[in-house]
């Protein structure tokens, strides 16, 4: 009974790598709880400085913009960031430096005018009656 249709290595091997591959992927059960931990923990900081909280307020909306594959694609071919020539040299260091910089002044620049054109919307009257009757609706529901 040597000939057996599997071998019990191979599947060992194959749930090694399994798991192996997708330690660092975002729906891997244990960064998900990381995630919530690090979320239930820096929700109880108090921090009373306003720069530090002007520019968390946008962090997500930086986070949002840069994310798509699409973006980071374009971006790093326009800022030569992609080639990989050399990448211990000071020139790619500081490129890469600005490049970071500059895609999180211009995602703070993006989130501050969403913001300031949500609160426009929201200040209007239609958008205060339509608020009203969708409450209106889930406290009768």
């Amino acid at each position: 009974m040597t000939n057996l249709a599997f071998n019990p290595n191979e599947i060992l091997h194959w749930i090694g790598d399994s798991i192996a591959g997708y330690r660092f992927m975002y729906w891997n059960p244990l960064i998900i709880i990381q995630s919530v931990c690090y979320f239930l923990l820096f929700e109880t900081f108090q921090i009373k400085n306003k720069g530090i909280n002007f520019i968390s307020s946008y962090v997500l909306d930086v986070y949002l913009i840069h994310t798509p594959q699409l973006i980071k694609m374009y971006l790093y071919k326009w800022t030569h960031i992609d080639i990989g020539i050399n990448l211990a040299s000071w020139n790619m260091l500081v490129r890469s430096i600005a490049f970071s910089i500059g895609i999180f002044i211009i995602g703070i620049g993006i989130g501050f005018i969403r913001q300031k054109l949500f609160e426009f919307v929201r200040k209007r009257k239609l958008s205060q009656k339509i608020s009203g009757k969708l409450h209106h609706y889930i406290e009768n529901f």
